[in-house]
């Protein structure tokens, strides 16, 4: 309905694609939701951004850093795993990431937004310099990652 690719003759078998500038970024899950994020850093008026979008324990989280450096990566931490957990559920952009908040360090279990199964396990992967890339799944324990670089 939101546009979340699918594979409708593997039902079982769930992905999510994200790109910023010249890196990707493919999860992959069975029988499992899966989100992913990557976002290169860069200047944005993070402050206007936060203040507007996202819930106010973060908005107050990033604005209590102490220099605009930390500011933006702070912004950025949140920004990725919100974006990874819209695409998890499956509704992208459409999910208002003021109505769900994620703790700010370090991430974890998150309280689950609207129309969502349950909580979800947030995880920063490793990325290259100038990105941040993070994965949103079921609050499972079972979960097993596996990350390769190509």
């Amino acid at each position: 309905k939101f546009g979340k690719p699918c594979l409708p003759h593997h039902p079982d078998c769930t992905f999510s694609l994200s790109h910023s500038a010249d890196q990707a970024v493919l999860a992959l899950a069975e029988g499992m939701s899966i989100g992913v994020d990557i976002e290169r850093l860069r200047a944005v008026e993070h402050g206007d951004i936060a203040a507007r979008y996202f819930h106010a324990n973060e908005a107050a989280w990033i604005e209590s850093r102490q220099t605009e450096a930390e500011q933006r990566l702070a912004f950025f931490h949140m920004w990725t795993l919100k974006e990874a957990v819209a695409k998890a559920v499956g509704v992208g952009m459409s999910l208002p990431f003021s109505h769900f908040e994620v703790a700010a360090a370090p991430p974890g279990v998150l309280v689950a937004p609207p129309g969502s199964p349950g909580p979800w396990l947030l995880r920063f992967l490793d990325a290259p310099a100038g990105y941040l890339c993070a994965l949103a799944l079921p609050g499972v324990s079972e979960a097993r990652v596996i990350q390769r670089t190509y």
